[in-house]
């Protein structure tokens, strides 16, 4: 089972903040470029392979629970609707250039499965790569980003 880290980077995105992801202590950027890294090779653009940013203050939904258990709208107009906007561009656009994924919510589990790159559906493989987290875990680690958010926000006000 993997342990999932969501921490918000203050300086991120030109200091407006950001939610970064880290699995194992590892960004979820690195391990998806890992990934992705042959198939964007094939293409010609080595580069693309884990380009993503987190979600910025203004594209990442206030209540992350519901974005992250995969709740509706959780595709954030970016792609399938199936699917939840993990990362996003590095230019600060969700639907620029978004990392998405199936999030399937069990009792002790949360399975990420299908990633995908929309627009590279059919290009890039993702093969069987998934990420298991323990889910008390993940609703903790969900419940304290959550609590920082609101700490932040009050801090714009």
């Amino acid at each position: 089972m993997r342990r999932i880290e969501f921490r918000w980077d203050r300086a991120g995105h030109r200091g407006s903040g950001a939610l970064l992801i880290d699995v194992d202590g590892v960004s979820l950027a690195k391990l998806v470029a890992d990934v992705e890294a042959p198939s964007a090779a094939a293409e010609g653009h080595p580069d693309l392979a884990g380009s993503y940013a987190g979600l910025t203050v203004w594209t990442c939904p206030s209540d992350l629970e519901r974005h992250f258990l995969g709740g509706d709208e959780s595709h954030l107009h970016c792609g399938p609707h199936d699917k939840t906007v993990l990362m996003g561009c590095e230019c600060g656009e969700a639907g620029c250039w978004p990392l998405m994924a199936t999030i399937s919510v069990q009792d002790d589990i949360v399975r990420w499965s299908s990633f995908e790159q929309p627009h590279r559906r059919g290009r890039w493989s993702y093969g069987d790569f998934a990420l298991d987290f323990d889910r008390p875990q993940y609703c903790a680690a969900l419940l304290s980003a959550q609590r920082r958010r609101e700490q932040l926000d009050e801090r714009r006000e």
